[in-house]
């Protein structure tokens, strides 16, 4: 498991003032990882080898921006279809104990994350949120080198590494979702500090 910051304190953009407070959250994003590997394929993928096992597929859903995970088959499977794996409300309620062990604090679920709010805080707590790193896999092989890029934003080479880099999956489903308690949400957090951090002063 690592720990990095996200959302507007990552990005330079909160609101908070040493010794004043302010309004905004803080996120800490939990990167959880475990003894499988993922399937880069957005397709149903291939029966593998039970050595190849476990295998992780995030399979689209309805709802752009969502995905199931499912146990890749192997070959010795007796089930036609690939199993649900890691649903998306079991990690929600295990980022929901971690938060209750780890602090004392008004704890508060809100979408993917767990807020905490310490006595004594001046700002919007601390938003603690479960994430799975898909490394190497991106929804659209295109973007987003199809956009619109007049102005040469994200660089070539920021265009480049974001995709290559993967993207983190939060544990969050569309309200009224047939797959709301199952699926996750892709998370472009750790682009979106990329970007910010290329834009000058007067942007």
């Amino acid at each position: 498991m690592a720990k990095n910051r996200s959302g507007s304190m990552a990005e330079g953009l909160d609101d908070y003032i040493i010794g004043v407070g302010g309004t905004s959250d803080f996120d800490i994003m939990f990167e959880f990882d475990g003894p499988f590997r993922w399937t880069t394929t957005v397709e149903k993928p291939a029966d593998i080898e039970p050595q190849s096992a476990p295998q992780l597929w995030a399979r689209p859903t309805d709802n752009a921006g969502f995905v199931t995970l499912h146990w890749v088959r192997t070959t010795r499977c007796g089930h036609e279809e690939p199993l649900e794996a890691l649903p998306a409300d079991s990690q929600r309620g295990l980022m929901h104990d971690l938060c209750r062990i780890m602090k004392t604090g008004k704890i508060t679920p809100t979408g993917p994350a767990v807020n905490v709010i310490d006595p004594g805080d001046k700002h919007g707590g601390i938003d603690y949120v479960f994430s799975l790193y898909v490394r190497g896999w991106w929804p659209e092989s295109d973007w987003p080198d199809d956009r619109h890029l007049e102005a040469d934003f994200p660089t070539a080479a920021a265009r480049l590494e974001i995709p290559a880099f993967g993207v983190h999956l939060v544990p969050t489903g569309r309200k009224g979702s047939a797959t709301e308690f199952t699926e996750y949400r892709i998370s472009l957090s750790r682009a979106e500090v990329i970007a910010v951090r290329q834009l000058s002063p007067e942007q």
